[in-house]
């Protein structure tokens, strides 16, 4: 009863992986089926494309577990030593051993599947290669904001310092000092005082 049990569950769930890999290969829009046979050249089928092959990984992941189960039960049937099969039991080992070799061929079918499907993706991401430059963040946009007011900050002062010195100080030219003015450190800030020697 228990095999008969364990049969009929590990059945059902072959058969949901079987539904849930024909649902990726149809073509509802939420599956990736329609967009092997056509070229599609949008940012928006290569964001499905990519969950669709997470999802089928997923998929693969329950496949292995499945067959890990059913390697573990088989292991189960035969004696000690693993050379013999109880009497009673190879009906339940043919069931397994048909079991495996069906999880085996969908594994393999997953596995073509998504390697076609990244194969799509590569080809997307080639084709929309400047369309998926990411936009400067705000952070990013207003740290350079702020180098450039900084800079413009710094021209203007540059001017007016030039400006002031200029009525101050008639006979100043940039970078030179009329003889007989002395200004006093003090007066003018470090960099000012550099700027004039």
């Amino acid at each position: 009863m228990e095999e008969r049990k364990c049969q009929y569950e590990t059945t059902q769930e072959v058969e949901i992986v079987k539904r849930k890999l024909n649902f990726k290969k149809g073509d509802n829009p939420t599956a990736c089926g329609k967009y092997l046979n056509e070229s599609h050249t949008f940012k928006t089928c290569m964001v499905i494309l990519s969950n669709q092959i997470t999802e089928l990984k997923s998929v693969r992941n329950e496949v292995n577990k499945l067959k890990r189960e059913l390697t573990a039960c088989d292991q189960t049937l035969f004696d000690k030593s693993g050379r013999r099969l109880f009497s009673s039991k190879s009906v339940y080992h043919d069931y397994n051993i048909s079991t495996i070799q069906a999880l085996i061929e969908i594994e393999q079918e997953i596995e073509t599947f998504t390697t076609h499907l990244e194969s799509k993706v590569h080809l997307l991401r080639e084709s929309l290669k400047g369309l998926l430059v990411k936009a400067r963040s705000k952070s990013s946009k207003r740290k350079h904001n702020i180098r450039k007011a900084e800079k413009r900050k710094k021209a203007r002062f540059n001017t007016t310092k030039s400006k002031v010195l200029e009525k101050i100080l008639p006979l100043h030219k940039e970078g030179a000092m009329p003889i007989g003015i002395l200004i006093e450190a003090d007066d003018v800030c470090i960099e000012e005082v550099q700027d004039m020697s």
